[in-house]
C-alpha cells in the first residue's frame, strides 16, 4: 500500500468519527430539548408554591397584627363578628390581580389565650 492510500484511509476513518460524535452531540441536544419544557413546568410550580406560601403567611400575619389590637379576653363569637365574617366571608382578599388569601382565627380550646389561625392561598380564584 503507497502512503497515499493510507492517507486516504485516515482521512475516512476520521470522517466516520467525526459524523459519529456529531450524531452522539445531535442526540443529546435533542434529549435536552425534551428535558427543558419539563423543567419549565417544575420552575413554574415552585415558584408559585412560594408565592403562594408568602401569601399565605401574609394572611397570618394579618390575623396576628388584628389579635395584637384587641383587648381583653376574645370569645369565638367574637372572633365570628369582628373579624371571620368580616375577612373570611367567602371572598379572599386580594393581594394582587392574581393572588389573593382568606383567613379564619378559632379559639384553640386546650389552653387560654391561645389561637388557631388557618390561613389560605388563593391564586386565580382557585385555592393553592
Amino acid at each position: 500500500m503507497s502512503n497515499a492510500q493510507v492517507a486516504r484511509g485516515k482521512r475516512g476513518s476520521i470522517l466516520l468519527l467525526a459524523l459519529f460524535f456529531m450524531f452522539t452531540l445531535f442526540l443529546l441536544a435533542v434529549a435536552f430539548f425534551k428535558l427543558l419544557p419539563t423543567e419549565l413546568q417544575s420552575a413554574a410550580r415552585s415558584s408559585r408554591d412560594v408565592k403562594a406560601h408568602y401569601v399565605a403567611d401574609g394572611g397570618v400575619k394579618n390575623a396576628v397584627s388584628w389579635l395584637k389590637g384587641q383587648v381583653g379576653t376574645i370569645t369565638q363569637a367574637e372572633l365570628d363578628a369582628n373579624y371571620n365574617d368580616t375577612y373570611d366571608n367567602g371572598t379572599p382578599l386580594v393581594v394582587d390581580g392574581h393572588w389573593s388569601y382568606t383567613c379564619r382565627i378559632d379559639v384553640n380550646t386546650t389552653g387560654s389565650g391561645l389561637f388557631d389561625i388557618v390561613s389560605q392561598a388563593w391564586y386565580h380564584g382557585r385555592p393553592i
